[in-house]
């Protein structure tokens, strides 16, 4: 039943997540500041202007990235039928109610919310509850697999946390310096699963160097790719970024 829904094609996922592959990135991105469209991100890589929006996210995640009028629920049955605080429901407490649900549709509906909680969300150890409302929405299935989660939650917390990742990583080199055992780095929310198969789609040295097209057609862009052992930073310099001209291809991601 998982799979039917619009969440089910995220089961086939064959990626694993890079984390040199998004900074090698973010170090390339160019400034959008005051341009009229600020929900985009565009990065130079190597003379190539590439452009990431709602659109090419949602080419690749395979979920709806555009609004259209629906009226939520506010009815509140599986938080009150499954959880003593509706307002403090953590991870683990999801976990716990997936055990003990023995109904085989709340079953799915609490894996949905977890799924998008954990994996579209991408929630840090400060997020830790479970937002409400997205367990009154999958309680109505149809409305759950009509719902924006494309644009409204995943795209726009995605392209946030990508903006201020170097913020981020900045403050923890200068955090590193004063403390001895401190290490720079940051955290990234949303999917960003999502980002770095679109570089594979957009840079074609990348993706013909370090990724498998599956071979799929008629499907989401992140099931048409698959990935092994993600390279190392050092390794993109030298096989990708570091040339003098990123290979024939530029961005086909349409």
């Amino acid at each position: 039943m998982f799979e039917k829904t619009c969440f089910g094609h995220l089961l086939q996922l064959q990626v694993r997540f890079c984390g040199a592959i998004v900074h090698s990135l973010l170090l390339r991105e160019v400034d959008c500041s005051g341009m009229e469209d600020e929900s985009k991100m565009m990065f130079l890589v190597e003379g190539n202007t590439l452009q990431f929006t709602k659109r090419e996210f949602g080419l690749v995640i395979g979920l709806p990235v555009y609004k259209r009028p629906l009226f939520l629920p506010t009815e509140h049955r599986l938080s009150d039928l499954y959880f003593d605080d509706a307002n403090h429901i953590d991870m683990h407490a999801m976990v716990g109610a997936l055990d003990k649900c023995q109904d085989d549709v709340d079953r799915v509906k609490l894996a949905l919310v977890y799924m998008l909680e954990y994996f579209l969300l991408g929630k840090n150890k400060q997020e830790t509850y479970v937002n409400p409302i997205h367990l009154q929405i999958v309680d109505d299935l149809d409305l759950f697999n009509l719902y924006h989660w494309g644009r409204l939650v995943s795209f726009e917390r995605t392209i946030c946390s990508l903006r201020n990742a170097l913020k981020e990583f900045r403050e923890g080199g200068k955090k590193a310096t004063q403390e001895a055992k401190a290490v720079a780095h940051y955290a990234l929310l949303g999917c960003p699963y999502a980002f770095q198969v679109w570089a594979y789609e957009s840079i074609y040295d990348l993706g013909a160097t370090f990724a498998i097209k599956t071979g799929l057609k008629d499907c989401p862009r992140i099931l048409q790719w698959t990935s092994v052992k993600p390279p190392k930073y050092n390794t993109l310099n030298t096989s990708v970024f570091g040339r003098k001209r990123v290979g024939e291809g530029g961005t086909y991601c349409t």
